[in-house]
């Protein structure tokens, strides 16, 4: 799989629209694309979204991965984009059942205090599950959709609104610097 592959995949399996994931593509990886060579390419690759041919196998192990995979329990408008379909795996899952573990140790019961686990294990232990579930919610919630409503919200996913903020009518204020300032910073 090329890289342009590899990009094009990535922008449309967040649910970014044809024209943005162009927008994407020339702003931060210096591809230019005529509309009618990526629709190409999207046939190419068989990414649609519309009319979508799909088989009883795959449907079962999408939800399956779906199920598997951090932040099982958001609601079906979080996954339009993978299922169109309403999944809920429970309340009972390994991540919640942990953070409940550690939460407990300034309890005052025999489950508590030095029978509780603590901040170092939990993390050490963790870690790798709790950053992908973190992980898993910040790509969720950059890549939903924030419908136009009455209230001083700007319509939009954010990541594109951050992003690519001339296409929403904005300007990027954004100041580059370095990690030597980032460093600095945190002394």
């Amino acid at each position: 799989m090329d890289i342009e592959e590899v990009l094009i995949r990535h922008y449309f399996q967040r649910g970014f629209d044809h024209s943005v994931i162009l927008l994407f593509l020339e702003k931060y990886h210096a591809t230019e694309m005529s509309v009618r060579t990526s629709h190409n390419r999207l046939r190419e690759y068989g990414l649609r979204r519309r009319n979508a041919k799909s088989y009883d196998a795959e449907i079962y192990q999408a939800i399956q991965q779906e199920l598997d995979m951090p932040g099982c329990m958001r609601g079906y408008r979080a996954r339009w984009h993978t299922l169109l379909l309403r999944t809920d795996c429970g309340t009972e899952n390994v991540t919640m059942a942990t953070m409940q573990c550690y939460f407990r140790g300034n309890g005052n019961d025999h489950q508590a205090g030095l029978n509780a686990h603590s901040m170092s294990c939990l993390w050490f232990c963790c870690k790798d599950v709790l950053q992908a579930d973190l992980d898993h919610v910040r790509d969720n919630w950059n890549t939903h959709y924030n419908k136009k409503s009455h209230h001083d919200t700007i319509p939009g996913r954010p990541d594109e609104l951050f992003y690519l903020p001339e296409n929403s009518g904005f300007e990027d204020f954004r100041c580059p610097f370095t990690e030597q300032q980032l460093y600095d910073m945190a002394l």
